[in-house]
């Protein structure tokens, strides 16, 4: 991430670590195409379609707003909202009518943009902010605020960077995993607990609320897979630990880089069936 890039997302009070440039724009683009696949092109859970949604929030949209046009297509006539730290730039024929940009943090636009009034939302929607989510329960109380009664709130996302085998965590004791855990988590003050949204979400009054686990495959399949999204989303999650993991260590001595970074690098890259990301669906309404 270059230092105009560090800068975009602290100004908006952001720990985000990854950057905002055309390589990271088709890695979005293949993940997202990942993640489509692995839900079978069914990416929500929650019944949002009984709603008949007038107004849907996307939080964290990212630079290439995939979900927000998602959205867009599939209810033509309610007004899409997307908000995103870095600036979403596409030419103005791509945006459709009902799809409004919005710049910042969520946090703090609740309390000032009155296009997101508190009660006036329909549906809220997020995938992937773990990676500068710093209080789960502080952002869906936040959130929760905005909905409407009877709104719904649905998040997607990771408990953490831990890659698992089965129900235990790989390379637990390797370096590179304890420096992860010390220096990611504590040092960015990362809330890596999204397995326990579920809960959460109980506990701030949410009602019917459900979780479901998805395991993100890791490392290339031991055969040609005969999806195209298969092959693309393993090759984009590794290369989103990389990134991650490289700015990570960018501030230690030369030594200490290298090592982590061969051994990070010798045991992750490899093929290896078995091991995934534990990846969450969590959702319910407001009453």
């Amino acid at each position: 991430m270059t230092s105009g890039e560090v800068r975009a997302t602290a100004q908006h009070g952001s720990v985000y670590p990854l950057p905002y440039h055309d390589g990271e724009r088709q890695r979005l683009k293949k993940q997202h195409n990942g993640l489509m696949g692995i839900m079978h092109n069914e990416p929500i859970h929650s019944p949002i379609s009984s709603l008949r949604p007038k107004k849907i929030v996307d939080v964290g949209c990212g630079i290439n707003a995939d979900m927000t046009m998602y959205f867009a297509k599939r209810f033509p006539d309610a007004q899409i909202y997307g908000v995103d730290l870095a600036r979403v730039d596409m030419p103005r024929e791509q945006i459709p009518p009902n799809v409004v940009f919005i710049q910042g943090n969520i946090t703090t636009l609740v309390n000032s943009d009155p296009r997101l009034a508190s009660g006036s939302v329909d549906f809220l929607y997020s995938r992937l902010l773990a990676s500068g989510m710093q209080d789960w329960r502080a952002y869906i109380q936040c959130v929760t605020s905005l909905l409407r009664a009877g709104g719904i709130l649905e998040m997607h996302d990771l408990a953490g960077l831990t890659l698992m085998e089965g129900e235990v965590p790989a390379f637990e004791e390797s370096k590179w995993s304890r420096y992860y855990r010390e220096n990611g988590v504590k040092k960015l003050g990362l809330d890596m607990e999204f397995d326990k949204a579920d809960v959460i979400m109980k506990g701030l009054g949410l009602k019917d609320v459900s979780i479901k686990q998805y395991r993100l495959p890791w490392g290339a399949a031991k055969e040609e897979s005969e999806h195209a999204w298969d092959s693309e989303g393993r090759a984009q999650w590794y290369a989103a630990l990389v990134m991650f993991m490289t700015n990570l260590v960018s501030d230690e001595e030369q030594a200490v880089r290298d090592e982590i970074l061969a051994e990070f690098h010798g045991q992750a890259s490899p093929p290896r069936e078995g091991l995934y990301f534990p990846f969450y669906v969590a959702w319910g309404s407001k009453p």
